[in-house]
């Protein structure tokens, strides 16, 4: 499944606010789930076991923390009822795309969502690594 929103997502950094004691959504981490729940109306099949997620971010022309933008897509996903919760997650890549005002004057998001048979993977995955 491939989709894909206008606009990038919020700074991890700047989905809460805090005012006189009360947090709430930013206004832009508000844009932002409104605006994925009008475009992704798809979901995942129910049969799914896991999946995986790969995520490109293109930037308007400021510089970009790269990390702090995958938990608002996984969010985003999670409002726009893509699927149950993002538990089912198994994996989750994200790339940077090189900037490009003509074709995304206000940056973009572009997410891939593949199914995995397993949630988890095998112990050889990690094996011969050092044990602090």
């Amino acid at each position: 499944m491939r989709l894909y929103l206008p606009i990038v997502p919020p700074s991890a950094n700047r989905i809460w606010r805090v005012g006189r004691g009360i947090t709430f959504l930013s206004k832009e981490a508000l844009e932002y789930y409104k605006t994925a729940s009008l475009r992704w109306r798809e979901h995942i099949p129910e049969d799914w076991k896991a999946c995986s997620v790969k995520i490109y971010v293109v930037p308007v022309s400021r510089r970009i923390d790269v990390d702090n933008r995958i938990k608002p897509v996984l969010d985003a996903l999670t409002r726009a009822k893509v699927w149950k919760d993002d538990s089912m997650v198994a994996d989750v890549s994200i790339r940077l795309v090189r900037p490009n005002k003509k074709l995304f004057p206000y940056g973009a998001t572009f997410v891939e969502i593949l199914p995995r048979e397993e949630k988890y993977g095998n112990e050889e995955e990690v094996e011969g690594w050092e044990k602090i």
